[in-house]
């Protein structure tokens, strides 16, 4: 006897791992505590961080801070001039791609 397809382990997995990447998402600009994610998935801390890094290729650590500085690199503009205080003349250009 099979699962049907939306009961597999495999799409339980899924489910949990789509409830913690919607919770990191939500709760960007504050710590994320791998306690508090693993209950979020409903695994334990040591199988939560290992199912994490298997299921993302990078670990939590990795992925929160890619996270957080894709959600900056959102609000900022495509590129800025920074002006000197003393002189009051341009000293750089930059560009985020």
């Amino acid at each position: 006897m099979s699962l049907p397809n939306d009961q597999s382990p495999r799409a339980e997995y899924a489910r949990r791992m789509n409830r913690v990447l919607n919770y990191i998402d939500a709760h960007l600009d504050q710590p994320l505590e791998l306690a508090q994610l693993a209950d979020v998935a409903n695994f334990s801390r040591f199988h939560f961080h290992r199912i994490f890094q298997s299921w993302m290729g990078e670990t939590l650590g990795d992925y929160a801070r890619r996270r957080r500085l894709e959600k900056i690199r959102r609000r900022k503009p495509a590129s800025a001039t920074m002006t000197s205080p003393t002189t009051n003349q341009e000293i750089s250009t930059w560009t985020l791609k």
